[in-house]
């Protein structure tokens, strides 16, 4: 029997017009950065399904993505912060087409392959440093209820100032957005992309 498709399918290239391809503007990487490697790797933005679904709607694209690059290059949050939360949201809330976007920009920005296999863990898995432990337990706490526990909150202010507290718990809302729009949308993944290890969901 055939895979059902997506429920919102990407706009296929040959459709985007002046429009859709303004409504992108926003997430042209910063020269030499690793998500303008990214891009060239893999042929551009019309290489990315997730930036194609979302030009089923161009005005919202183009705000949200105003918003999603200063997460990604302009955030004063460690790179590697951020994607430790992406991950854990991504496998909290079963993207596997989220989790294979950023699993490749993890390692790029210096998470190791067994750190990726532990965040399926979770928090309690042996290895962590308390700040990484307080990062994961943050997230699955502001996915289940929306708060951070005491506890972990003075941990992350003990390295993290008012700012980037803040840039954390809009980083997780973010890409939980993102998380629920690829999973509602049943999107793809693209051709060059990995889910979730197999046996693992």
């Amino acid at each position: 029997m055939a895979e059902p498709g997506p429920r919102i399918a990407p706009l296929p290239r040959r459709e985007w017009g002046e429009t859709e391809i303004r409504a992108m503007d926003p997430m042209i990487p910063p020269p030499g950065s690793v998500y303008a490697k990214r891009r060239e790797e893999r042929g551009g933005a019309g290489g990315v399904n997730a930036l194609a679904l979302m030009l089923r709607n161009p005005a919202l694209c183009n705000a949200f993505l105003k918003f999603n690059r200063h997460l990604l290059y302009e955030s004063t949050l460690d790179d590697r912060l951020r994607e430790l939360a992406v991950l854990r949201i991504s496998w909290q809330l079963d993207s596997a087409y989220e989790w294979g976007q950023h699993v490749p920009v993890a390692l790029e920005v210096g998470m190791t392959a067994d750190e990726i296999d532990r965040v399926i863990e979770g928090p309690d898995a042996q290895g962590w440093s308390e700040f990484d432990a307080a990062a994961l337990r943050a997230v699955d706490d502001l996915l289940a209820d929306g708060q951070i526990t005491d506890p972990d909150w003075a941990v992350l202010a003990s390295t993290l100032d008012e700012a980037d507290l803040l840039e954390f718990v809009f980083t997780v809302g973010a890409y939980t957005t993102l998380g629920m729009v690829f999973n509602a949308a049943q999107l793809p993944l693209d051709p060059d992309l990995t889910g979730f290890p197999q046996n693992d969901k």
